[in-house]
């Protein structure tokens, strides 16, 4: 078993109907803690932020909205920095 890793991770979200007219693209960041692929685990965070999802040529989409999701880098932390970034409440994904 490898040693616990602390990471930032980010999630893309995209209006794909406002998108057009440049008007609606913005991220979300979370903290998680894990021992296996942090890239991995990103990316099932894309697939479960809006609950289940529907993908279709490789994106994800949000069911019944125009909405895609789609999963960033995941920055590798500090033990300090993941405690801080945790006493402000940034969410914390759990792993599956």
């Amino acid at each position: 078993m490898e040693k616990m890793k602390y990471y930032l991770g980010e999630l893309h979200l995209y209006d794909k109907y406002l998108y057009r007219n440049g008007e609606f693209e913005y991220e979300t960041k979370f903290i998680f803690q894990t021992d296996k692929d942090a890239q991995t685990f990103v990316d099932q965070q894309a697939r479960t932020f809006y609950g289940d999802v529907e993908e279709d040529d490789g994106t994800l989409w949000v069911p019944n909205s125009y909405t895609t999701i789609s999963s960033g880098h995941p920055y590798e932390i500090k033990k300090d920095t993941f405690d801080d970034l945790k006493s402000t409440g940034i969410r914390e994904a759990k792993g599956q």
